[in-house]
């Protein structure tokens, strides 16, 4: 039986990605060891700091909004319109990823994924914004895990701040996200548990638009 040579299937790994076979010269000047140092110390720096937040699955929808301690939080952000289900109580770790360059909502979600980590929904936003309050004020923060459809977009919550003040925000999916923003993430569940909103994506289409600033001055939907 004949092991493969590991630089082959690094080669392979990087056309695979996009990448060249000469590229593999870059790897091979570093060091085997230096560059995939560099590549751990990336992920690092990636998925960035943990956070615990408790989500309390036994508080009704509607408590769990109302209970909301941000300055402002847009009258669209309803049961109706956001469908939050869970049993008990539940300690989730959020991660803040930080891919520092534009990126669709798409994109976003495919590099989650192989991470083994899936988009965080609305009932984390509203457990992280009650244990992090001030995170927010430091760039806006992405929960691509929950999606309503308010006046024909397809809309997600985001925490942000505009000026002093912070809020609980909805922008539309199909926005390029700038570098600044960060997207929330948390461990990818088991299959049927806890499912993600996949077929409102698969169903609306929308304009892609720049989400480049941060005000909380836009006219709710």
């Amino acid at each position: 039986m004949t092991t493969a040579n590991p630089l082959d299937t690094l080669r392979d790994a990087i056309v695979a990605n996009g990448g060249k076979p000469e590229d593999l010269e870059i790897v091979t000047k570093l060091g085997v060891a230096n560059a995939l140092a560099r590549i751990v110390r990336y992920y690092i720096a990636l998925l960035g700091d943990v956070y615990i937040v408790t989500v309390d699955y036994n508080l009704p929808p509607e408590k769990m909004i109302a209970e909301c301690v941000c300055d402002y939080v847009n009258p669209n952000i309803t049961p109706a319109n956001f469908s939050i289900t869970g049993e008990g109580q539940s300690n989730e770790e959020i991660f803040l990823l930080h891919f520092d360059c534009d990126m669709s909502s798409a994109a976003a979600i495919k590099e989650m994924h192989e991470l083994g980590l899936e988009p965080a929904r609305l009932e984390h936003a509203l457990a992280f914004e009650k244990k992090f309050p001030d995170k927010q004020r430091e760039f806006s923060i992405i929960f691509l895990g929950s999606h309503g459809l308010i006046n024909g977009y397809l809309d997600v919550p985001c925490l942000r701040k505009g000026g002093s003040k912070r809020g609980l925000n909805l922008r539309d999916f199909y926005c390029y996200w700038d570098r600044y923003h960060r997207f929330a993430a948390v461990r990818k569940k088991e299959p049927g548990q806890q499912p993600l909103d996949s077929q409102k994506v698969a169903t609306t289409s929308g304009e892609a638009s720049l989400a480049s600033g941060d005000s909380m001055a836009e006219a709710p939907k």
